[in-house]
């Protein structure tokens, strides 16, 4: 759905430009690995933005606003240990083991959580901790993903769980290997571009729906916690909190709702963030999925291949595209949106979150891709 709507806005601005009635390029990007490599990250670091004026993406998600809230930055990182194998029961004083070393890691980041602030987020998983029991694992790992609501917040706290896991490694005599996969920023949200983007949204209408439909989308909701819609109000503005109850009852959100999420941070993160500190940049939802449904869900996964997320995905399309078309015939608003653009990075500017030695990790990248076309 996120694919071809950009696509579909590019070809209809694309006829319009071929038609004369405006001037400009339209410029349209894919990007792999959005989620676990910050494959945009990369492209801003090799100036595939240089050049762009305003950017534009959405989002499918469960209603239909622009978006003002931000969202986390974050690294995530595998920490991996090298110790000595040996027989558990034989001879373990021989051995120096790997998973001892992980495990006191998570300990010593569990005991950390207290002394950071409360909106940074520290999770993980043990990737690997050994073959057998009897054996003294020679190597373990563990995932890590580190978040804050600033770029500067995830740095100084990833330098802290750094240190807990040196001292895992001195305290079980084992070698630390830290494999940096990616960061990327928290999002800044261009009000100019969405008040574009709203302003279109409400012209262009919303969707309707069939009986169909409808009937289809309340047996989804039908699998949903009753309090499954707490997690979408929490972003409204005050009038529609007011709404809550009857908006909790809806199927599908189907009106357009303004601005959503204004001076909060959403816990997820995402590499628009990066592109957003170097172009004036917003983003947008369409409602492609039953109302209150979680994120990478199996119902969001049945509403996206069939005519509900069809639907919102064209009217994403329409959007992006109308969008584009007002700032193409209008350097005002493109100057508009820049100066904004300005005055938010005026403290801060972008620095790439990579590692001076670091390089796009294609090996990886073409084993997932392997391991998903199986």
């Amino acid at each position: 759905l996120l694919g071809v709507a950009g696509i579909g806005a590019a070809f209809a601005i694309k006829k319009e430009l071929e038609s004369g009635k405006i001037s400009g390029t339209i410029r349209y990007y894919g990007c792999p690995a959005e989620e676990n490599y910050n494959a945009k990250g990369w492209m801003v670091v090799n100036g595939l933005f240089d050049d762009v004026d305003i950017g534009l993406t959405w989002h499918p998600m469960s209603y239909n606003a622009n978006w003002g809230f931000s969202t986390n930055a974050i690294n995530d990182v595998l920490f991996k240990f090298h110790g000595i194998s040996a027989h558990a029961s034989g001879d373990p004083y021989n051995g120096r083991s790997a998973l001892d070393a992980v495990e006191l890691m998570n300990v010593g980041v569990n005991y950390l959580r207290e002394h950071m602030i409360p909106d940074a987020r520290i999770h993980y998983i043990i990737t690997h901790g050994g073959g057998a029991p009897n054996v003294v694992p020679a190597f373990a790992e563990s995932y890590y993903f580190i978040r804050a609501p600033e770029r500067h917040m995830v740095e100084e706290l990833y330098q802290r769980v750094i240190k807990v896991a040196k001292g895992a490694a001195m305290m079980t005599e084992t070698e630390l290997e830290i494999d940096f996969l990616s960061g990327t920023y928290n999002t800044h949200e261009n009000s100019v571009i969405g008040n574009v983007i709203g302003q279109n949204m409400r012209e262009i209408g919303a969707v309707s729906y069939t009986d169909q439909e409808l009937e289809f989308a309340n047996k989804i909701r039908e699998s949903l916690p009753t309090d499954a819609f707490e997690k979408t109000a929490r972003l409204l503005t005050e009038e529609l909190k007011a709404r809550k109850d009857e908006l909790a009852k809806k199927p599908i959100l189907e009106e357009n709702f303004p601005t959503v999420g204004s001076g909060l941070v959403l816990h997820g993160s995402t590499d628009v963030s990066d592109v957003s500190w170097v172009v004036p940049l917003a983003q947008f939802s369409t409602a492609t999925q039953v109302n209150g449904s979680p994120g990478h869900s199996w119902q969001n996964v049945a509403t996206g291949r069939m005519s509900i997320g069809h639907k919102g995905m064209i009217f994403a399309a329409k959007i992006l595209a109308t969008t584009a078309f007002d700032f193409m015939i209008s350097q005002e608003l493109v100057d508009e949106a820049r100066l904004e653009f300005t005055e938010t990075h005026k403290e801060r500017k972008y620095e790439s979150p990579f590692p001076d030695d670091h390089k796009p990790p294609y090996r990886k990248l073409k084993k997932d891709i392997l391991q998903y076309t199986e």
